[in-house]
């Protein structure tokens, strides 16, 4: 199976899982598929495709990597932390198996930067 066809089976799990799990009844399609597409590699990679709030070391590359490098974010680092930890307490505490993908589109649609995962057409 070539990778987008990959990643095209695995939209539907996220989706599953935020209508589930998370209670989120409009999901913007287009952005978790951005998001999906955009972070390919860790989609397929167990401890990658699983964000684990109680490192400060994966917090930190949250906001660095995600936040401020791909959402192009320039707010103080405690507004960014404090975003990370709503959705963190948002996906539960005791859950170990937050989504990577799902934890990016919940800080997203915090952070009113959809637009990044938008194609040109859609914007």
């Amino acid at each position: 199976m070539n990778l987008s066809k990959r990643i095209e089976a695995k939209i539907p799990e996220y989706k599953e899982a935020m209508r589930d799990d998370y209670n989120i009844a409009a999901i913007e399609e287009d952005v978790i598929e951005g998001i999906a597409y955009t972070m390919w590699r860790s989609n397929f990679v167990n401890d990658a495709s699983k964000v684990a709030c109680t490192q400060e070391s994966e917090l930190r590359y949250i906001r660095e990597a995600f936040l401020k490098t791909q959402l192009e974010l320039d707010l103080p680092n405690e507004q960014l932390d404090l975003g990370i930890k709503e959705v963190c307490e948002r996906m539960g505490p005791s859950n170990r198996h937050k989504q990577r993908a799902i934890f990016y589109y919940l800080l997203t649609v915090k952070f009113k930067r959809q637009e990044v995962f938008l194609a040109p057409e859609n914007n």
